[in-house]
């Protein structure tokens, strides 16, 4: 099923899934449907964080060895993240600066509230569209079924499209 991941602008852990003009599933606890916070986050970088260090310090069968690499998954990891937090000082072209400009003559023309974190938020994404995925639901007397499949925190699977 296709569906638009949103992220919330003025919360850094809040995520929603919209499948047309509906809330489809929130990261709060409290939904019905609810998103995998590592997932969506995942969705926004475009790679997964764990799947990294587990490509550098894969898991093997010598459970010395393995509690080992699981101590440098956690390094890695947090290596990984460090060096994504130093890199993500971007560098703005033409089009970005050309974008701040009409966003700060819409808040002289008395459009928007203007500040200037509200002008670079404005030029990060916040929607992603993914699918959400399938399966053939277990029931034998309904052949055609497909429901959400869930991870093992009963969370909805998210891809990007």
């Amino acid at each position: 099923m296709e569906a638009k991941l949103i992220k919330n602008k003025y919360g850094d852990d809040f995520y929603y899934l919209m499948v047309g003009i509906n809330t489809y599933a929130t990261t709060h606890k409290e939904s019905f449907r609810i998103l995998s916070l590592k997932n969506c986050q995942a969705i926004e970088r475009g790679y997964d964080l764990d799947e990294l260090a587990l490509s550098m310090f894969p898991i093997v069968e010598d459970w010395r060895e393995n509690s080992d690499n699981a101590d440098k998954r956690i390094i890695a990891n947090q290596v990984l993240q460090k060096a994504l937090e130093i890199l993500g000082d971007k560098k703005f072209s033409d089009k970005d600066l050309l974008h701040i400009w009409n966003y700060s003559n819409l808040y002289y023309q008395g459009e928007k509230e203007y500040t200037f974190l509200n002008a670079i938020q404005s030029l990060q994404q916040n929607e992603w569209d993914v699918i959400i995925k399938m399966r053939p639901a277990s029931l034998v007397y309904i052949s055609n079924l497909v429901i959400e499949e869930l991870d093992a925190d009963g969370c909805l699977i998210l891809k990007r499209k």
